[in-house]
């Protein structure tokens, strides 16, 4: 078989399965833009660094919002990741409807769009033989698309507001320790946000991180209660945080220092994109 029909064939029995059961699938040789396979449950596997089982939990994100359940992430089993320093991830894991105390296999994939922040697009998020592969799409095995935008939330991420500006409760709500606690996206968020700019993060890095101040900011103005913007499909998350010991940007040392996240997130019908960076004040960078 030539190289081009061997390339072929190759892609061919990979959108079989949108990217995720490629066990069988033999990588043609001299393949650079092929699919890495890691079986998490070999007796060797080690996550050493966090980021797949963090996308794992953001695909779950996106089903929870979407559909309004519950389910938490439990193991990873399996991931295949496009073999560039910018990646896309498909990963199956198994997570735990908490009301029901059931688990279920879960195919996400998740597509970054730049190295070195977080930028990324989950395009698939279901159960497992609940829902058909889409092979009445043509495959395409890196970032294809993103959650359609209103203006709002578009272009690069605002500057970190002023004082007087968080106390404007028609446009942000803050966040409560009681709504913390029942949010667990908002630390999702935050570790995505480091992760991005350190992709090799581990998960006891992850753990040093202390929430301090949480503001979400909506186009919506004056909504009643002001913690639907909790649940809004799009929205401007505003992090402080400490824990972290060198800094993404500027150049404070020690995990002492109090620094600042800013994620968007933006939910259409077939596409959850998150935007992050890291802001010195009212000077944004990403």
């Amino acid at each position: 078989m030539g190289f081009f029909s061997g390339q072929m064939n190759y892609w061919r029995q990979i959108a079989e399965s949108d990217g995720f059961d490629i066990n069988d699938v033999p990588v043609p040789r001299g393949t650079r833009a092929g699919l890495w396979s890691v079986n998490c449950q070999h007796p060797r596997f080690r996550l050493r660094a966090c980021l797949p089982k963090i996308y794992a939990m953001v695909g779950l994100h996106h089903y929870n919002l979407l559909k309004g359940t519950n389910f938490q992430h439990h193991d990873l089993l399996k991931y295949n990741k496009s073999m560039n320093c910018v990646r896309s991830y498909y990963i199956t894991s198994v997570a735990v409807d908490l009301s029901s105390q059931f688990q279920k296999t879960f195919q996400i994939r998740a597509d970054e769009k730049s190295y070195g922040d977080l930028d990324l697009t989950v395009s698939i998020a279901r159960i497992k033989d609940e829902e058909k592969v889409t092979t009445q799409k043509r495959f395409i095995h890196h970032f294809h698309g993103e959650a359609d935008a209103d203006d709002f939330y578009q272009g690069a991420l605002p500057d970190w507001p002023s004082v007087d500006d968080f106390n404007d409760q028609k446009r942000f709500y803050l966040v409560t320790e009681s709504d913390f606690q029942s949010n667990d996206w908002i630390r999702l968020y935050l570790n995505l946000a480091v992760c991005g700019r350190r992709k090799m993060t581990s998960e006891n890095d992850l753990s040093k991180l202390q929430i301090l101040k949480v503001a979400i900011e909506t186009k919506e103005e004056d909504l009643q209660p002001p913690s639907r913007r909790l649940k809004a499909k799009s929205a401007y998350v505003y992090i402080t945080f400490k824990g972290l010991d060198r800094a993404p940007i500027g150049d404070e040392i020690g995990e002492h220092v109090e620094r600042k996240a800013i994620v968007r997130r933006v939910i259409d019908e077939y596409y959850f994109t998150l935007l992050g960076g890291f802001s010195i004040g009212e000077i944004k960078k990403l």
